[in-house]
């Protein structure tokens, strides 16, 4: 939770094997659901998520490709299941940095 709301971070994964795990527990404690959308990928990404152990993540995967923005939607569609209020997105190759998440969710509050 952050400020009384509850968080869900929204990701879309394709071929991210290497990185997702990391990116999933690198999320800072505020971060309530991990919502990882893995766009059919042809290795191991779901199974690399589930791999990190982190109890916040729900997997979602894509028999077919959808590309960005389906993926994008279903993570989004899903964290709504999650009654969050608030919802940050990132990529799944690590290359946006968590430690700026408050910053970003301090004018939503």
């Amino acid at each position: 939770m952050y400020e009384g709301r509850r968080v869900a971070a929204v990701i879309a994964a394709h071929n991210e094997e290497r990185h997702i795990a990391r990116v999933v527990t690198s999320l800072p404690d505020v971060v309530d659901v991990v919502v990882v959308v893995d766009d059919a990928s042809g290795d191991a990404t779901s199974e690399a998520a589930r791999g990190s152990g982190d109890p916040r993540l729900v997997l979602v995967r894509h028999e077919t490709n959808t590309g960005v923005g389906g993926a994008i939607c279903t993570a989004y569609r899903t964290a709504l299941e999650t009654d969050a209020e608030l919802f940050v997105r990132l990529d799944g190759d690590g290359q946006m940095d968590p430690a700026y998440l408050t910053d970003l969710l301090d004018p939503l509050v």
